[in-house]
């Protein structure tokens, strides 16, 4: 493995979240920066068109791109 393919693994790997029972997943906006994308608006188009090529493979888009909600917490006045 070349060592730039080799930083991007460490990369992805660092970003990476483990659900019990071993399920690995990656959220949108830490991908978004990692993957040089300046504007959410942009990756959300890119993301669009796979969920469009996983429907048209015949896959489940909901067992690869699952909606999450991150809450925020608001300052209080």
């Amino acid at each position: 493995m070349s060592k730039e393919v080799t930083q991007h693994h460490q990369t992805f790997e660092s970003l990476k979240h483990t659900q019990d029972g071993g399920v690995e997943f990656w959220t949108a906006r830490k991908l978004q920066s990692v993957l040089d994308y300046s504007r959410w608006e942009k990756f959300e188009r890119v993301i669009k068109k796979a969920m469009a090529a996983c429907k048209k493979s015949g896959q489940a888009i909901g067992d690869h791109f699952p909606q999450m909600v991150n809450m925020v917490m608001l300052a209080t006045v």
